[in-house]
């Protein structure tokens, strides 16, 4: 009788199953493929996936492609007529470290999303390739959780000014790229030294955390709002010219002049708005404008908006 012949191309025999028996022992998620054809998935990732024979899930799916959702960052979709896609883009980059992340369908929405770095390894003598999936999920949590730390303020969580300065150089390429208007305003607590100095840091903590919901309330979710340092924030919006950016900065000084912040009587704030200052505008020459606007309305008397 003839020997069944494997998927490795050869005839079936005792190193063919213990290379089998290896890839199912590995705890790694591990499949090979010729780069257009997924031929093994080892256990532990069909287990993963919610099968228990590699039969059973072809059945339904011919690649793990539909699993992907995005590979190094860029989102990712799968289409029928380009499953070896993501593939081909390990193999012509093997000495490349890759993040894919991967969904599932049969868990908890919490355990549905994981993240794994991933190697594509070819095979000596065989125009095939073993790839590796290691599971980084808690460390890409971790990663994102001090990405997100470091880009908020702490005290109102709202964007601190790197994290601001980041969005800011973001959307002025945008709006550059488009020739859409984009604004900043640049606000300031009026005397706020002398509310710390009268009612002490607690207070002052507080009315910056009420200024913080009420502004949040009072602009666009597409507006861009942070803390710049201090009793000072920043308002970015895009698509609005510098014109109608001072009338949300009028309206935001009358509410927050007509808001009761106790124990402190009365609060005002001044304003500075500009907008792109010149077609290749950057980001420092923005902010530059918005503060000297922003000193204008504090040295012509304060609670008043002034724009540049």
């Amino acid at each position: 009788m003839r020997n069944k012949t494997s998927s490795w191309g050869h005839e079936d025999n005792t190193q063919d199953k213990y290379i089998r028996f290896m890839l199912d022992a590995n705890p790694t998620f591990l499949i090979t493929t010729t780069g257009k054809h997924l031929e093994y998935i080892n256990k532990t990732f069909l287990n993963f996936l919610g099968y228990k024979e590699m039969e059973e899930f072809k059945k339904n799916h011919s690649c793990i492609d539909e699993f992907i959702t995005s590979i190094n960052g860029q989102p990712y979709s799968h289409h029928k007529h380009r499953k070896d896609r993501w593939v081909r883009h390990l193999i012509e980059k093997p000495g490349n470290d890759h993040i894919i992340y991967l969904q599932r369908e049969h868990v908890s929405e919490e355990e549905a999303v994981t993240a794994h770095l991933v190697s594509c390894t070819a095979f000596p003598d065989f125009d095939k390739y073993v790839i590796s999936f290691t599971d980084i999920t808690n460390i890409e949590k971790e990663r994102c959780l001090l990405k997100q730390q470091a880009m908020t303020d702490s005290l109102t969580g709202i964007f601190n000014r790197n994290g601001f300065n980041h969005a800011l150089s973001m959307e002025i390429k945008r709006a550059q790229r488009y020739g859409s208007p984009i604004s900043l305003i640049m606000l300031d607590i009026d005397h706020f030294k002398k509310i710390n100095d009268t009612f002490g840091h607690n207070v002052g903590d507080d009315i910056l955390k009420k200024i913080t919901k009420l502004i949040s309330e009072n602009i666009r979710v597409y507006d861009i709002f942070a803390r710049w340092g201090g009793e000072e924030f920043v308002i970015l919006t895009p698509h609005t010219d510098s014109k109608h950016a001072a009338l949300l900065a009028e309206k935001l000084r009358d509410l927050i002049a007509t808001t009761n912040f106790a124990p402190v009587k009365k609060l005002t704030c001044s304003f500075g708005v500009t907008g792109l200052i010149k077609e290749n505008c950057f980001a420092r020459e923005m902010i530059d404008s918005a503060d000297k606007a922003l000193y204008e309305a504090k040295r012509g008397g304060r609670n008043r908006v002034c724009i540049v």
